[in-house]
Parts: structure tokens; sequence; C-alpha cells
């Protein structure tokens, strides 16, 4: 028994294991190159994403501002053309928004009404067996990676709502059909 706390005591000093609320770094490049994003906080305590090009960096534009409450991540698709911010943190749960690429190189729109995460919702309460009308009142959904071509993404749930828990459950997610499935070979295209 020593030796494991030992061991995890190692791993832990050694930075091998993250904390759950652990932010990504404060800055990342496309994946294709010619932009990247900063996390700056903002005068009102809150976090702005800003998108910067490479070639011109005096036309940075924030993209969004968020509070960033210890879950800010942001996961930019294989090609570019999407970034989805996980927003949100303790008690009030995590959220996907999803911001796709507009005319300019630093400009990134977000579509408010794209179903991702009340798609991925719904099904789970269905897995769950919950009466129908039922939300989680404490959602939290995390993107765990993309497709290799960007059009899928493994995203995983978890939450409660009174009696109800999810516990975590994972699926693919087709960011064109809308469509679930488990077939992780899915993930390879």
């Amino acid at each position: 028994m020593k030796t494991g706390k030992v061991l995890l005591f190692a791993l832990l000093a050694a930075g091998f294991i993250t904390p759950l609320n652990a932010q990504q770094p404060t800055e990342g490049w496309s994946n294709r190159g010619g932009w990247k994003y900063e996390v700056r906080e903002n005068n009102d305590g809150e976090k702005d994403i800003w998108i910067i090009p490479e070639s011109n960096p005096a036309a940075a534009k924030i993209m969004t501002s968020t509070g960033g409450w210890g879950n800010l991540r942001v996961h930019v698709s294989p090609d570019d053309k999407i970034i989805i911010v996980e927003d949100g943190g303790g008690s009030l749960g995590i959220h996907l928004r999803i911001f796709v690429a507009g005319a300019g190189i630093a400009e990134f729109v977000e579509d408010e009404n794209f179903p991702l995460s009340d798609t991925v919702e719904a099904w789970a309460l269905a897995k769950a067996g919950a009466p129908a009308g039922t939300f989680l009142g404490h959602r939290y959904i995390r993107v765990r990676g993309w497709s290799g071509d960007g059009s899928k993404l493994l995203v995983s749930i978890a939450g409660h709502e009174g009696e109800l828990q999810i516990p975590g459950w994972f699926v693919i997610y087709d960011l064109g059909s809308g469509a679930l499935s488990f077939d992780l070979d899915e993930l390879n295209r």
C-alpha cells in the first residue's frame, strides 16, 4: 500500500496526472498554420479568446468571451474550419460552444443552434431510461478527439438531475449529419 501511495505522489509531482478541472495552455496554433489562438484575461475577470493571423498580428480579433470557470478548453478541427470551446464549470456543468470559420482568416462565428450538446444529452437520457422531458441540470460534456478528416468527434457526457445519474459515457458525433455511432474505426478516417 505504501508503494502505491508513493507511486501516485511521484506521478502527481511529475505532472503525469492532470487535475480534472485543469485548463489547457493559454495559446495554441491552428493545425494547418496561418493563425493561432490566445486566451487572455479581460478587465471583467473573464477570458477572451483571440484569433491572431500569423502574417498580420495587428489584425487579431476576439472570437468570444467566456467566464472560463476552470474548465475552458479549446479544440481546433484538423482542417481549421471549426473551433469547439468547452465552457462552464463547477456545478454549472460544461457545455460545448461551436464556432465556424468565416470569410477572413481571423473570423470565427458562433453557431448557437448547433445541436451537438443537446443531441448527445438526449441520447444519454434515453439510454438511462429517463422519462420524456427530462434534462440534466448539471451536464458535463467534453470533446475527447477528432476523426482524422475532422468530420466526427468523440465526446463524453456525464451529469445528474435529482436521482438520475449519467456516469460518463462516450459516443461519436457526426458533425455533418448529427448521427451518433459507436464504431471507433470512424475516428480513423
